[in-house]
Parts: C-alpha cells; structure tokens; sequence
C-alpha cells in the first residue's frame, strides 16, 4: 500500500505508526491511489456522475453518523467474530491472521474471545446497539429497510456486509445469530433478505459447449 502511495486510513493503536489498509483504488488514468471506503464510494461517485450514488448530495455527515453509530455496535462483538474468523480462513491466512490480531489486541489469540457471562453480555450490548441503530434508520424513514427511505446508500451496503460477514463466522442456525434476526421485530433479516441479491455469489451455468462426463 504504501509503495503505492496510498495515505493512510488510521494509526496503530497507541502508536503514532502509519495504519494502511484495503480497500484501495488506483485511477489507471491519473495514477492517484484511494483509500478507505468512504473516501474510495465519493470518488467514484464524483468520476461517474451518470451512475445512482451511494453518498447523495448533503447526505454525507448523516450517513458518516450512522458509520459511527454502527462502528460503535459492532465492536460490542469484535472480540467474539474475531476468534470466529479463524474458522472461514484458508490455510495460507491462519498464521498472519493469528500474528496481527494478537498484536492489535495484546493477548494470545486464544485469551480474545469472552468467556461465560461476559460473552452474553457482548451479544446483548450487540442487540441494544442494533435498537439504537433501528432508532436512527426510523428518525429518516420510520419503519423503512434503508437509512434514507427509497434510497440504497453507501450506510446501507456497510450495514449489510458486516451482518452477513458476521452471520457467516457465527454460523447461520447458531442462537446468538438468531437472536440477532429477531431483535428490533425482525428488522435486520427483513434487510438481509430483501437485498440478499446483492451479496449472493451465483454458480455461473455452465458452457453449452460442456461436455457431460
């Protein structure tokens, strides 16, 4: 990242050291390198004027609110879907996974995840946090899916790919998912559901050129 000139996104914890991180971009046009989401979704939203936008115009601080306001709910779980994480990586990650997550949090990886009543009280500040979320998503649009009503924006699509990574390391059918589905009425499924379109990976069909063994 840096040997791209990317800036960088944030400082090491108690560190004034560079933090560089993925997503990037680079403009093959320009040679200009961007980073974090927010900044890399404006970008292109300025480069592709002709295309829906994903920051409207005067929505940015609103949507940055939410961001925050979300950050703040999912690092109740950090300390659970972290260790989870370990479960999904293929082989070649484990190692370095293990290395930097023991350096960011400052404990073996197997110290991470809370244990007994500390990991209920995790998913429950997890589930408070989300009926503050729902709170925010109903002061723009009362009872709609999408923070701004109609309108699918950058606040909705982080919203839905950190539940659906989080559904995916705690498992699906588990009762800590469960419980996060049936919170704030079922709010949070509906919206898996409704745009599940869009972070499902089809089998592509195969060639009719295919011979059949």
């Amino acid at each position: 990242m840096f040997a791209k000139r990317a800036k960088p996104t944030a400082k090491y914890d108690g560190s004034d050291r560079d933090k560089y991180t993925v997503p990037a971009i680079q403009n093959n046009s320009t040679g200009e390198v961007i980073s974090d989401s927010q900044v890399i979704v404006a970008y292109l939203d300025e480069e592709y004027p002709d295309t829906p936008k994903l920051i409207p115009d005067g929505c940015s601080a609103a949507i940055s609110l939410l961001l925050q306001t979300f950050g703040e709910v999912f690092a109740a779980i950090r300390n659970v879907s972290i260790p989870a994480t370990m479960g999904i990586l293929n082989e070649g990650s484990v190692d370095f996974f293990r290395q930097t997550r023991e350096e960011s949090f400052g404990k073996k990886f197997e110290d991470i995840a809370p244990v007994g009543e500390k990991y209920n009280e995790a998913w429950e500040a997890m589930r408070q946090g989300l009926a503050k979320l729902a709170a925010l998503y109903d002061r723009n649009a009362p009872g709609s899916l999408l923070y701004f009503g109609e309108t699918f924006t950058f606040a909705d699509a982080c919203v839905i790919s950190v539940l659906v990574y989080l559904r995916i390391v705690i498992g699906a059918e588990t009762s800590e998912w469960k419980s996060v589905e049936e919170c704030c009425e079922g709010r949070w499924k509906k919206l898996l559901d409704e745009y599940e379109h869009l972070y499902t990976v089809h089998d592509e069909p195969a060639s009719p050129y295919e011979e059949e063994i």
